[in-house]
């Protein structure tokens, strides 16, 4: 962790928290029907997110907004559920006092076409582990990793994040270190070519 040495994010050690099964909710946000997702990722939930985002109207930006808080769950549903929000043209959102942990992260937060972590809101990522041996997956972390670099996120920015944390920490980032890491994209905005500037200041370079 030497490498991070002065930047702005927390390492916490990994607690077990109770599983609660995902809940999908109905809201408004910016008087629009937007969907607020919650909980525990499992078998299922994909096929459930189809559905939901059926009656979610979209912005001016042309995206149906999804609001997440999650501790995460099934890395592989997790990745079946990124297809929907990237076919959709889904913006992902965490809003303030939520935290978006784990999978629901380093794959569905990612996936959004607009990525919006608001103020007082948190993202998570560590690596992937094996939930039998509590091993990490490096396989896991490359798919993960091989996800990001799709949906328009550095996969290079997002193997080194899971590989710094390990299987038994998370780095946390609030608003402004999501965006330093190249992690948010605002709306209307196009995916950017350049480093994140956190990393090349982890890297040292200009």
């Amino acid at each position: 962790m030497r490498i991070f040495a002065g930047l702005i994010f927390a390492l916490l050690a990994l607690s077990p928290l109770p599983a609660l099964a995902m809940k999908f909710q109905f809201g408004t946000g910016g008087g629009l029907k937007v969907l607020v997702v919650s909980g525990e990722i499992k078998s299922g939930d994909a096929r459930r997110l189809a559905r939901a985002l059926e009656d979610v109207e979209r912005d001016r930006h042309g995206a149906k907004r999804l609001y997440l808080e999650s501790d995460g769950g099934l890395v592989s549903e997790a990745l079946k559920m990124a297809e929907i929000i990237q076919s959709e043209g889904v913006a992902t959102i965490v809003r303030k006092d939520a935290i978006c942990a784990s999978a629901c992260a380093s794959v569905l937060f990612v996936a959004g076409k607009y990525r919006t972590v608001e103020p007082g809101g948190l993202l998570a990522i560590h690596g992937c582990y094996d939930s039998l041996t509590g091993r990490g997956a490096s396989e896991c972390n490359a798919a993960i990793s091989a996800h990001a670099d799709a949906a328009g996120v550095s996969g290079l920015t997002m193997m080194a994040l899971q590989e710094a944390a390990g299987s038994d920490a998370m780095i946390i980032f609030e608003a402004d270190d999501a965006t330093c890491f190249g992690l948010t994209l605002k709306p209307g905005a196009r995916p950017s070519t350049k480093t994140p500037p956190c990393i090349r200041k982890v890297l040292g370079v200009r």
